[in-house]
C-alpha cells in the first residue's frame, strides 16, 4: 500500500487476468463499474476511475513463472480524499494472501497452505541435515 495516489499512475501486478478479473468486483466495493474488455471504468463520487490493463511476458525466476498485467490508473473528477480512500481499500483488497480481504473458508485454506509449505520447508531442511555425510573424523568411536 502506497501512502500517496496520484490521479494517474501504472503498475506492474503479479497476477493473471483471470484472477485480476476474479478479484476486480470485490475490489471495487460498491462502486458502480462498466466492464469492457481489457479495461473497466468505476464511478466514484462525481468523477470516475479508468482502469485498463494487458498481459505482459511473466517473471521468470528460476523455474517460477509469475503471471503479470500492465495497469494503467486514471482519476478524472476524483477528489483528492476519495481517490485515497479508494485505493487504500482497492490495494487491501487484490493484495494477495491478505486475511482481512478474505472469507472464512479462504482464511482457513490459506492458513492451511502455509502450515504445509513450513511443514515441505522443514521436512527438506530436516532432510538435507540428516542426508549429509559424516566426516571420518567427527565419526563418533564405537
Amino acid at each position: 500500500m502506497q501512502s500517496f495516489y496520484p490521479e494517474r499512475f501504472e503498475r506492474d501486478m503479479g497476477t493473471s487476468e483471470t484472477e485480476w478479473l476474479t478479484a476486480l468486483p470485490r475490489a471495487l466495493g460498491d462502486h458502480a463499474f462498466v466492464l469492457g474488455t481489457g479495461q473497466v471504468r468505476v464511478q466514484i463520487g462525481e468523477g470516475h476511475l479508468q482502469l485498463q490493463w494487458h498481459t505482459l511476458p511473466p517473471r521468470v525466476i528460476a523455474l517460477l513463472r509469475l503471471q503479470r498485467l500492465a495497469v494503467s490508473f486514471v482519476f478524472d473528477g476524483v477528489v483528492e480524499e476519495a481517490r485515497q480512500r479508494f485505493m487504500k481499500q482497492f490495494d487491501l483488497t487484490m493484495q494477495r494472501g491478505e486475511p482481512a480481504a478474505m472469507g472464512k473458508g479462504q482464511r482457513s485454506n490459506l492458513l492451511t497452505f502455509r502450515t504445509q509449505v513450513l511443514a515441505v520447508w522443514r521436512l527438506g531442511f530436516w532432510s538435507f541435515r540428516v542426508a549429509r555425510p559424516i566426516s571420518r573424523k567427527r565419526a563418533m568411536p564405537r
